[in-house]
């Protein structure tokens, strides 16, 4: 079979005869956890106690144990949670364009739906004009507020819209800040697994940007100490999650439907590179993926079915028995979600930055990743990806017609230069323009 009719380019899902009335429709929580690599939770595998709330979260749903980001990057990966279109249909991979209003997101299509809808953030990359705000009532980012207390800022907004009377269902997306750097976890998390002299929250941004830029590599001690103080990072935004589940569980008219994911994870050397947005690398790519909707979800599901940012939006309608708009690229897994099998998927899933683009399909051989650079890299690679964190040695020689059908398929796509143009911001501020440069997006002069 070739490779170009494995890729998935519209939802699978059928939409349900009958909608839910809103007496019947469940509330969906959608939360965005920045820069959380799966790695580093004991429910994936990890050897420390980073997010026992998180975990417990996942044994009482359902936990992908292959999920992974479309972009190492917040602008792409957000924009194809919100369209379930890839980034070269949409287009925006940093902060410099908008995500088109030409698409149907999430929020709007709820809203349709007669839900409820609001969003609270707590990056600069959710200013309105990031075109984030599209189906959104309500809709808050919350940069200027400490980072230490965006997450209580975010809990406190979002339990009041949990808690406003009313017959409409709400779906609420909720994006925690606190895993990326600069880190500043309050005590006791900022210690618990401190390894070394902590770095104070600005120097955890400048090592990782002068390790980018070439200008100063991190030493071993200090590259221990960042690892460490991303742990308690982890540990923190744990508890926060675990102090919003109260206002969740409040709400006893209606059940609530909750899924948590990531837009990215964060390299640490791994493979000679520190941060995150440029390259495809599993430590970057690799986001937890979690389902919680009690009495419709069995408990303690483990999917091996690999699974991309583009399937949230389909996957989340088609589970809270709404109809699934057509034409989207994700494919829904709410009946396997609801205890059905798992599919027996043969697709591509796409994965990019801005300079590059990637294929990952799954092969009786197992699961191998192909990758591009649109310019100037002078060869492409096809690696391994089956453990938790891939060699990412090339085995394009042991592997050579798999190798061919990749590249012939990548070619295929508008990817690279071919790649959708979304529209250019022309209004980029100079306080947004400081904050992005304080998180290390923008080089110092």
């Amino acid at each position: 079979m070739s490779l170009l009719l494995l890729l998935v380019l519209a939802s699978c899902s059928r939409p349900v005869e009958r909608p839910p009335s809103k007496a019947e429709a469940p509330n969906i929580l959608l939360i965005s956890l920045d820069t959380l690599r799966s790695d580093r939770l004991p429910c994936y595998g990890y050897d420390k106690n980073t997010a026992p709330w998180l975990c417990q979260i996942a044994a009482e749903g359902a936990q992908f144990d292959r999920s992974w980001a479309q972009t190492p990057a917040t602008d792409g990966t957000h924009s194809s949670l919100f369209t379930s279109r890839h980034p070269y249909e949409h287009g925006k991979l940093g902060h410099t364009t908008r995500l088109g209003d030409e698409h149907l997101t999430l929020a709007e299509h709820l809203a349709a739906q007669g839900y409820r809808t609001a969003a609270f953030a707590s990056s600069m990359k959710f200013i309105p004009n990031s075109g984030f705000d599209q189906g959104f009532e309500t809709y808050e980012h919350h940069p200027k507020v400490h980072k230490s207390k965006r997450s209580a800022r975010v809990n406190a907004a979002a339990a009041s819209v949990m808690a406003e009377p009313g017959d409409a269902p709400w779906f609420i997306f909720a994006h925690y800040f606190d895993v990326h750097a600069p880190y500043h976890a309050p005590e006791p998390y900022g210690s618990r697994f401190l390894v070394g002299e902590a770095l104070k929250p600005a120097q955890t941004v400048n090592v990782i940007r002068r390790d980018q830029n070439g200008k100063q590599k991190a030493t071993p001690a200090v590259l221990a100490s960042l690892r460490s103080q991303y742990d308690g990072q982890i540990a923190y935004l744990d508890h926060m999650l675990a102090s919003l589940w109260p206002a969740i569980q409040a709400d006893t008219d209606r059940p609530t439907l909750v899924l948590l994911t990531a837009d990215h994870g964060e390299a640490m050397k791994e493979h000679d590179f520190l941060g995150h947005g440029i390259f495809l690398y599993e430590e970057l790519l690799r986001v937890p993926l979690i389902v919680w909707y009690p009495g419709v979800v069995p408990a303690g599901r483990r999917i091996q079915t690999p699974v991309q940012s583009v399937d949230v939006y389909p996957t989340l309608v088609e589970l809270a028995g709404l109809p699934v708009p057509p034409g989207l690229s994700g494919h829904s897994f709410a009946s396997t979600l609801r205890g059905g099998p798992e599919p027996s998927l043969r697709r591509a899933l796409v994965l990019q930055a801005p300079k590059r683009s990637a294929l990952l399909v799954s092969e009786p051989a197992g699961l191998f990743k192909y990758t591009e650079r649109h310019r100037s890299e002078p060869s492409p690679r096809l690696v391994r990806v089956d453990g938790p964190l891939a060699s990412e040695s090339d085995v394009s020689d042991q592997f050579p017609a798999l190798r061919q059908q990749l590249e012939a398929h990548m070619g295929s796509l508008p990817v690279g230069r071919r790649a959708k143009a979304a529209q250019r911001r022309q209004d980029i501020g100079a306080e947004e323009e400081e904050e992005l440069r304080a998180l290390g997006y923008i080089d110092e002069e």
